[in-house]
């Protein structure tokens, strides 16, 4: 792969992750893991291991959200009833969950491709 694309990779990881939510830790929590850090220092096989488990982990959280979302997108398609006059359209409301399902599940791939790139780095 070429080094700028490695390069743009990482840094929609990083971005991706600076939006995700973030929980405040207490004194008994492990502190969060700093993906950005981890990416300006690492240097062994551990540390490429570690950024690309932490890829893989998030992957599966994005399955998970497309996977709920498009669940969602199915309910919202069985309302059989006129809502609409109500001022309520379950067919956009079907179409917004199906397009996140699809981001969703493309994020996964991106996040998935991340950790084969940190699995390579780690060869």
């Amino acid at each position: 792969m070429k080094p700028l694309s490695l390069v743009l990779m990482i840094l929609f990881g990083a971005f991706l992750f600076a939006c995700a939510p973030s929980g405040s830790t207490t004194k008994a929590e492990t502190p969060a893991f700093d993906l950005e850090k981890a990416i300006q220092t690492a240097k062994t096989k551990a540390d490429h291991e570690r950024i690309a488990a932490y890829y893989e982990q998030e992957a599966a959280e994005y399955k998970k959200k497309a996977a709920q979302h498009e669940r969602m997108g199915n309910e919202y398609e069985m309302y059989k009833f006129p809502i609409h006059q109500k001022g309520h359209d379950m067919a956009k409301a079907s179409a917004h969950c199906k397009d996140l399902a699809r981001l969703f599940s493309q994020t996964a791939e991106e996040y998935l491709s991340l950790a084969r790139e940190h699995r390579q780095l780690a060869e």
